[in-house]
């Protein structure tokens, strides 16, 4: 029970510690790496803004791609079952995939309409 609670009011110690002490990391003026395609990055929400643009893009890119390979899996494999079984859960989960990504474009709108408009 001692080294119980003194693991406890260790760690909550580091852990004040650690939010004392990071208070300050939040005013530094933030310089991405590396450019994200097609984005202004000047401030660090604008790289989180872009970085959520493209996110979108390359999944729904993705589940896209991965629901046509598995539809010509569907297609070349008629007599093979376990063929057609795994192309057929593989269709499942770029739906589902997709579903998910609505949801999270769709609450994002929620928070902000500007973190989802896509302008070209």
């Amino acid at each position: 029970m001692k080294k119980i609670s003194f693991t406890i009011i260790h760690k909550i110690s580091v852990y004040m510690l650690f939010l004392l002490l990071s208070r300050n990391v939040f005013a530094a003026k933030y310089e991405p790496l590396e450019e994200l395609p097609g984005a202004s990055t000047d401030t660090f929400a604008s790289y989180v803004n872009a970085l959520i643009k493209f996110s979108i893009a390359l999944g729904t890119g993705l589940a896209v791609l991965m629901l046509v390979i598995a539809g010509v899996q569907l297609i070349t494999a008629p007599a093979n079952e376990s063929m057609r079984s795994a192309a057929k859960e593989k269709i499942g989960n770029a739906v589902w995939g997709l579903v998910i990504l609505a949801i999270s474009v769709l609450l994002l709108y929620k928070i902000n309409p500007e973190l989802v408009l896509i302008k070209f």
